[in-house]
């Protein structure tokens, strides 16, 4: 009888061990993938963040199903125009988009080493100060461009481009760190 006490004793002795370093090495796992979703921020792109689209005039044509063609021509040479004054925007811009581009990467990369969220917020409202006339000039393009299809196609063709349209923009949106899409506090939840 003593014996039986001992081994179940000694069994569950072993069985709580096994338990407990178990969840320890589980609980470390955790921390490490927290800790590397802190690290792994997209890199800042300054055309992305005006809203610089260049766009492919036979996909659009495609997408949006235009089979006339003399629609097709005119919506040629209105995108032949919209991206001229879009290479033009950012030939003008190039050398600004590229500082601001510079500094905020340096700045997250230096907050991120001193986890200082201060400095971040900072380079990106200095960046958004600096780029807002940028694109202030890509919205207006975009309005004329709008008000030059909405002349030209049929309504739902122009719904079409302006889901097309929404797709390409939504593109241009970094991919943050699942943590920092979810809007439950960056906890997962179980469907």
């Amino acid at each position: 009888m003593n014996k039986a006490i001992l081994k179940s004793g000694l069994f569950s002795a072993i069985l709580l061990i096994s338990v407990s370093i178990s969840a320890q090495v589980q609980g470390q796992s955790r921390s490490q993938n927290r800790n590397q979703g802190q690290r792994s921020m997209p890199a800042f792109n300054a055309k992305n963040a005006v809203g610089i689209i260049k766009y492919n005039v036979k996909k659009i044509i495609k997408k949006t199903n235009i089979k006339n063609e003399e629609k097709r021509r005119e919506v040629v040479k209105v995108f032949s125009a919209y991206n001229q004054t879009i290479d033009e925007i950012k030939l003008l811009n190039s050398e600004k988009l590229k500082d601001v581009e510079r500094f905020v990467n340096e700045t997250q990369k230096n907050a991120m080493a001193t986890r200082d969220r201060d400095a971040m917020r900072f380079a990106r409202k200095k960046a958004n100060e600096k780029l807002a006339p940028i694109k202030n000039q890509i919205i207006i393009a975009d309005q004329e461009l709008n008000t030059s299809l909405k002349q030209i196609l049929s309504k739902e063709q122009f719904e079409r481009w302006m889901k097309y349209r929404q797709f390409k923009k939504e593109a241009l949106q970094p991919n943050l760190p699942e943590r920092m899409n979810n809007n439950s506090g960056g906890y997962r939840r179980d469907n």
